[in-house]
């Protein structure tokens, strides 16, 4: 989707969406997930040939397949659920919420991950949502949404930047921190795979 064809989406998201509205992983996350570990997978089994292997990229690309499916938020008139995968469902009351903003937070050596924090009233942590392959669209429909029902909400700049229209501001800076945790994840769990892998090839050696 283009700058221009986003930007006039975004003019008429209000009043264009209806509640309930359900956010799901976009399908790039499935599509860039299966491209990173396709050759391995392929190279397992037509270049050694080695089904083992094989089984061991394929689990790990179907652990993180997974979780993209299992993530999903639902905008209720009333709520928010957020649900992933290995965690109890969030559930906040729209009316408690008292502060929107987007953060980045340290996830390991060289990689951050981007988030959009949801403050409730009366408690210290807020609710933490990851926009990794969150479609921008749904991202503007749900801090459109939250606002329009609860209008005292307070929000940072990033979220105000998203109610004004740019997100020109904030693209280098989305993709960045969006993208850096894949990068890390694939050479972190790739690594693994291939330690076992030739581990479990010495092992059947002997």
């Amino acid at each position: 989707m283009n700058e221009k064809r986003f930007m006039t989406e975004y003019k008429k998201v209000s009043g264009t969406y209806k509640l309930p509205y359900v956010i799901r992983s976009s399908k790039l996350g499935y599509l860039i997930y299966t491209v990173l570990f396709l050759p391995f997978i392929l190279i397992a089994i037509y270049k050694y040939p080695n089904f083992l292997a094989a089984f061991v990229f394929i689990f790990i690309l179907l652990f993180f397949l997974s979780a993209l499916y299992a993530f999903r938020i639902d905008i209720e008139k009333d709520k928010l659920v957020y649900r992933a995968l290995f965690y109890k469902p969030a559930e906040v009351q729209i009316s408690n919420i008292r502060k929107i903003r987007m953060g980045s937070e340290y996830v390991g050596r060289g990689a951050s991950m981007l988030y959009f924090y949801i403050h409730e009233k009366g408690k210290s942590k807020p609710i933490k949502i990851p926009v990794l392959f969150c479609r921008k669209i749904d991202l503007t429909v749900m801090a459109d949404a939250l606002l329009t029902i609860n209008p005292s909400i307070e929000m940072d700049n990033r979220i105000r930047q998203i109610k004004e229209n740019k997100f020109k501001e904030l693209e280098s800076t989305y993709l960045r921190e969006s993208m850096n945790p894949v990068w890390k994840s694939f050479l972190i769990f790739g690594g693994i795979g291939i330690v076992l892998v030739l581990v479990i090839k010495l092992i059947f050696r002997h």
